[in-house]
């Protein structure tokens, strides 16, 4: 690594390093052996070509600084370990460049404060943590997907903007706090802890959260889910509670947790007009579906149908004590299909129910 000093324009001609503006440092391609750090006083630092961060070895980046990338890669099978503050944010672009956490790696990498606009994050090794983060642009991704181990991730309090996306594969626990995402998907996790976020979709036709797996367990509690088109969940065996969801539908695949204190303010939508709105299929003994609320959002232009069950044949579905926008018997059986409609659905049994409105909301 070789540093200018302020006022000093230096350009390289042997092909590892780059033109640089007034000030700054030059990272030339190669192999960074011992702990470094990136100070402000240095910044920026623009790569050139592709660096390696060795085994065993941290690069640690100050707060204020900023990281050019300048498309191209950095791998780190060692640390980084990159702290800002609030009033500090460190800056990384990439111009499509890439940071490449590699499966060798045995120290998970830490990003806190910082954005990054223009720049993959991937994860083949242990899944780096994110705080105060916020990611830029629709060439902005963060991909966790451990190869071989099943590994832990956490991500607090960042969003992802215009575009930029997160994509997880093969996570033991994953734990998100106060995150903002347009659209998330979970495949293969094994406990989750999702709490707080906001599912803010980029256009109307946006799956807000897609998650897949088998006896998934965990919480999913206490976000909002808006402007976005459908929630899917499969295979999830824990609590989805105290969320507030305004989309067009809500499927649910092979459930076997409690579903409870949730707000559903189902979207308008001509063509979801015969469907219920909450969709469950082939739900298991333990899957419960109490205290929610079911709304429309157009109260001019009731639904339909609100709750349709696919399979299940035999089986009594625990629906007890949420309000259906309706105040009597005949008018919630109508909006609900189930045994009584198809043979080889399940039965709702919705007896209690709620004559008012009254399941708290997320905070």
């Amino acid at each position: 690594m070789v540093r200018f000093p302020a006022g000093v324009i230096v350009v390289f001609s042997c092909g590892v390093g780059t033109t640089l503006m007034a000030g700054g440092t030059a990272v030339p391609g190669g192999v960074i052996q011992s702990n470094a750090l990136w100070s402000k006083e240095g910044s920026p630092y623009v790569l050139s070509v592709d660096v390696l961060v060795t085994s065993g070895t941290t690069l640690s980046i100050e707060g204020g600084v900023w990281v050019d990338l300048g498309g191209n890669s950095l791998f780190v099978s060692g640390r980084l370990f990159a702290a800002g503050s609030a009033g500090a944010v460190i800056q990384i672009t990439g111009n499509s460049g890439q940071i490449v956490i590699s499966e060798s790696a045995t120290v998970a990498s830490q990003f806190s404060w910082c954005q990054l606009t223009g720049v993959d994050v991937a994860a083949w090794g242990p899944v780096p943590s994110f705080e105060f983060c916020t990611l830029i642009g629709s060439n902005t991704a963060v991909v966790m997907k451990p190869s071989s181990t099943l590994r832990d991730a956490t991500m607090r309090f960042s969003t992802f903007e215009n575009g930029a996306t997160l994509q997880l594969r093969n996570l033991r626990n994953l734990n998100l706090l106060g995150c903002t995402f347009s659209t998330l998907e979970i495949p293969n996790a094994q406990t989750i802890d999702v709490r707080k976020n906001t599912f803010f979709g980029d256009s109307s036709e946006d799956l807000c959260l897609s998650l897949v797996g088998m006896n998934v367990g965990g919480v999913i509690e206490g976000n909002h889910f808006a402007k976005c088109d459908s929630v899917f969940v499969s295979g999830f065996n824990g609590a989805f509670t105290r969320n507030t969801l305004a989309v067009k539908q809500v499927v649910v695949d092979i459930p076997g947790g409690a579903w409870s204190g949730n707000d559903f303010l189902f979207r308008p939508s001509q063509e979801l007009i015969d469907v219920g709105r909450f969709q469950l299929s082939i739900p298991r003994s333990t899957f419960r579906l109490n205290d929610n609320n079911f709304n429309d959002e157009d109260p001019q232009h009731p639904l339909a149908k609100v709750l349709s069950v696919f399979g299940g044949q035999g089986q009594r579905i625990d629906a007890e004590r949420n309000w259906w926008n309706r105040v009597s018997e005949p008018e919630i059986e109508a909006i609900i299909d189930h045994f009584a409609d198809d043979p080889t659905a399940g039965f709702v049994d919705f007896i209690p129910f709620r004559v008012i409105d009254v399941v708290p909301c997320a905070s």
